[in-house]
């Protein structure tokens, strides 16, 4: 068939099917496993493999999350200034660096990171992830490149779907991509075995304040 054909099959098919030009509503068709937001959440994400904790004490939670890890050396993320969380106090313990230069500025100290500490946007309850932007303050490679990650997530930035996180994402100052993350990176070879780790972290921790 050739091109003209193709185009006159298009425009007669139109013609008989109209497209509607009604704004489409999302519509929520999930079985929801909770009425509560925040348990359906905490339930999907760690069906998803995260290991989550509600914090009481930000500091002293994320302190013994990096002394379960072994940590030795940690970046975070810039943004996480944003939450006034005093990560410098725990430089007598670890070695903590932000990741607020470029990649070949730091090249050393982030293939020698083990673990690293990022802000999320928002959580997603109906399937259990967190959604992230990259930018600035928020360089995409810290949730990729070390072994462990520290995820802080405020409870009232948990949404109920998908839909919500992506407005809210689109939102978030004009980011260069958005991400949603279910958990520890996970691959499986020819006989089904998953494997945790191999394109990104092999823990990770959701911190909730």
């Amino acid at each position: 068939m050739n091109r003209e054909a193709i185009l006159s099959s298009v425009k007669t098919a139109l013609q008989q099917n109209k497209l509607s030009t009604l704004d489409k509503q999302y519509k929520d068709l999930i079985k929801h496993s909770s009425e509560d937001i925040l348990e359906e959440y905490k339930i999907m994400q760690s069906a998803n493999k995260a290991i989550l904790i509600e914090s009481n004490n930000i500091i002293n939670d994320i302190r013994s999350t990096l002394q379960t890890l072994k940590a030795k050396n940690i970046i975070y993320t810039p943004d996480l200034n944003d939450l006034n969380i005093e990560l410098s106090s725990l430089n007598d313990e670890f070695f903590i660096t932000p990741y607020d230069k470029s990649v070949d500025q730091i090249r050393e100290t982030l293939f020698n990171t083990d673990t690293s500490i990022i802000k999320a946007i928002c959580g997603i309850a109906d399937v259990g992830v967190f959604g992230i932007t990259s930018s600035q303050k928020h360089p995409r490679l810290t949730s990729l490149i070390t072994k462990n990650c520290i995820v802080i997530l405020e409870k009232k930035n948990i949404l109920q779907s998908i839909n919500d996180g992506v407005n809210l994402l689109k939102n978030s100052g004009n980011p260069s991509n958005i991400l949603f993350i279910a958990g520890p990176s996970r691959t499986a070879d020819i006989e089904l075995k998953t494997v945790f780790g191999v394109h990104g972290p092999q823990q990770v921790y959701i911190i909730l304040i």
